[in-house]
C-alpha cells in the first residue's frame, strides 16, 4: 500500500510538466517511476519463488527423482532470463510434469499478477490522462507517443491461458521455421526450440527466448546487436502465418510472418 501511494503521489507531480517532444519528458518519467514501483512489489515475490524452487530441486535431488529436478532446474534458469519485472505477461512453466511444481508456478503468476494489478492500472489511468492533456494542447505527436505506450501495455499484458492450452500452442510451435513478409525483404528467419528457445536472423543469427502471453499470442525476447528486442507475434488460428506488432531497432518493418518448414 506504501509503495502504491507513493507511485500516485509521484505521478501526480509528473502530470504537472508539459513539453512538445516526440516522446514528452513527462511518458519517459512515468515509465520509470511505473517500472520501479513493479520492481519493489515483484522482487520480493520472485526472490520467494526461487528460493522454494531451489528446495523442490533439493527434495528431488536427495529423493533421486532426477527428472523431476531437472524440470525444477530449467524452471530456474528460464526465470534468471526473462525480463520480467519491467514487463507485464503471463508466464507459463512448460515443464509442469510435476504436480508440485506447476502449483509452485501457478501460485507465482497469480500473486504476481494481483500484486502488481493497482499500479498497473493507476499506470494506465494516468497514461489516459497524459494524452488528453497533450492532444487539448494540440501537441498531437507526444498525445500519440502516449497512446501508443498504452497500446503496448494491451499487447503485453498477462492472459488467463490453461497450461493445456499453453501445452498445445507450444507443441504447435516447437521444431518449426518462419520467415518475416514485408515488402522490401523476406530473408529474416525465426525458428522456435524447445524450452523457450529459439533463433532469428538472416546475416547475422540471434539467441532468442520466447514466451506464451496469451491465445495464439507469443511474446519474443530477441539478443539483437541493439540490445535485447522485445516483439508480439499473434498467430493464426492454424499457425501457418502470424502479425506482428513490433520490430527491433533500425530494420524494415514487417508486418506479418509465414511458415517456411
Amino acid at each position: 500500500m506504501k509503495i502504491l501511494i507513493n507511485f500516485i503521489m509521484v505521478l501526480s507531480s509528473v502530470l504537472a510538466i508539459a513539453d512538445d517532444h516526440v516522446e514528452p519528458p513527462e511518458l519517459t518519467q512515468l515509465r520509470e517511476y511505473w517500472q520501479a514501483a513493479r520492481d519493489k512489489i515483484l522482487t520480493p515475490i520472485d526472490t520467494e519463488y526461487r528460493s522454494k524452487l531451489i528446495k523442490l530441486k533439493e527434495k528431488f535431488t536427495k529423493a533421486d527423482k532426477l527428472d523431476q529436478a531437472l524440470d525444477v532446474s530449467k524452471e530456474i534458469d528460464r526465470i534468471k532470463e526473462v525480463p520480467e519485472k519491467s514487463i507485464p505477461f503471463v508466464q507459463i512453466a512448460k515443464s509442469g510434469k510435476t504436480k508440485e511444481l506447476s502449483e509452485l508456478n501457478k501460485n507465482w503468476i497469480e500473486k504476481r499478477n494481483r500484486s502488481v494489478k493497482p499500479v498497473d492500472d493507476l499506470y494506465k489511468r494516468k497514461l489516459s490522462q497524459l494524452s488528453t492533456k497533450h492532444a487539448s494542447q494540440n501537441n498531437l505527436e507526444a498525445a500519440l507517443a502516449i497512446r501508443e505506450e498504452i497500446k503496448k501495455l494491451s499487447q503485453t499484458s498477462q492472459t488467463s491461458i490453461s497450461e493445456k492450452e499453453a501445452k498445445r500452442i507450444s507443441k504447435k510451435l516447437e521444431h518449426t521455421k518462419w520467415s518475416w513478409v514485408n515488402d522490401k525483404d523476406s530473408r529474416n528467419k525465426l525458428s522456435f526450440g524447445e524450452d523457450g528457445k529459439g533463433r532469428f536472423g538472416w546475416f547475422y543469427d540471434f539467441p532468442t527466448t520466447w514466451k506464451i502471453i496469451g491465445k495464439n499470442r507469443v511474446q519474443l525476447f530477441i539478443n539483437s546487436k541493439h540490445g535485447k528486442q522485445n516483439v508480439v507475434l499473434k498467430f493464426d488460428d492454424k499457425f501457418k502465418s502470424f502479425e506482428c506488432d513490433n520490430y527491433p531497432n533500425d530494420e524494415p518493418i514487417p508486418t506479418s510472418g509465414k511458415l517456411s518448414n
